[in-house]
């Protein structure tokens, strides 16, 4: 599993064991929700909606670090600082979600290599 860049199945290992069949769950229901966490985030960004953007931050934050992904877990918990009040920096926020959305394309792009891979 030395292919992969953005992910590090140890982390997965540590959290589920090495049940295949759990990570590929887990990884499953990642994928299933991802599109409509990423509507939902910029939803909420065009509303200037934060605690919402907070809440969808939190929820997809620790599937990052189970994967791995330090910098996206950093990431989240930066945006989750800058939308603690309502004056956030806006240009400063959108800066911090296109890094994530980018590093969370990359992440999508190995899963779904992985989970063809083990099939």
């Amino acid at each position: 599993m030395t292919n992969y860049k953005n992910i590090n199945f140890d982390y997965l290992d540590e959290t589920f064991g090495k049940d295949i069949e759990t990570q590929k769950k887990y990884i499953s229901f990642f994928l299933e929700t991802n599109d409509e966490n990423w509507k939902n985030i910029e939803l909420s960004i065009n509303k200037l909606n934060f605690s919402s953007i907070k809440t969808i931050v939190h929820q997809i934050k620790p599937i990052y670090l189970s994967l791995g992904n330090k910098d996206a877990f950093e990431i989240c918990k930066n945006i989750e600082l800058e939308v603690q009040n309502d004056n956030c920096n806006l240009d400063l926020l959108n800066s911090k979600i296109e890094n994530l959305k980018s590093i969370n394309l990359l992440i999508i792009e190995e899963l779904k290599k992985w989970l063809t891979s083990i099939d």
